[in-house]
This record gives structure tokens, C-alpha cells and sequence, in this order.
């Protein structure tokens, strides 16, 4: 099955660690995958779908298992 970022658990994560989108942003670029917070905002909402490589910073930065961001999409519903 195909794994996507799961932009509602971002966000609590982000939130529960005090951060803003803005600072998650700041840190992901920090950590060399320069991201703005429009796009943090956008993965969080669910319009888009942060890749491999953003998802690993973004846990990195978060101090989480890249698991707890990612959900699982049945190959059917893949465009």
C-alpha cells in the first residue's frame, strides 16, 4: 500500500510540542529541506502530501517516529 503524510497528526504533533507552523517551517529548512509555512499548512490540511524526504525531517524535527505522521492508502484510491 501506498504511505502518504498524514496532516492531521502533523499538526498535533506540531502543536503539542508548541510550535507554530511557521517555526515547524523554519526548523524543516534548518535541517536542509527548505519548506515554507504555506506548505506545512497546505500538507496539514490534507490539499498536499509531503514527500519521503519532507516526512523524515518533519518527524526528525518533531522528535517522532516518522510512522506517526504517515498513513497508509489503499491502492485503489491512488490516482
Amino acid at each position: 500500500m501506498p504511505v502518504q503524510s498524514n496532516g492531521a497528526a502533523i499538526a498535533a504533533i506540531r502543536e503539542k510540542a508548541g510550535l507554530t507552523k511557521a517555526d515547524l517551517a523554519r526548523l524543516v529548512t534548518e535541517a536542509g529541506v527548505p519548506v515554507s509555512k504555506q506548505h506545512i499548512g497546505d500538507v496539514e490540511s490534507g490539499r498536499r502530501h509531503a514527500s519521503p524526504g519532507l516526512r523524515n525531517v518533519i518527524a526528525q524535527v518533531l522528535h517522532a517516529p516518522v510512522t506517526a505522521i504517515e498513513t497508509y492508502v489503499p491502492d485503489e484510491a491512488v490516482s
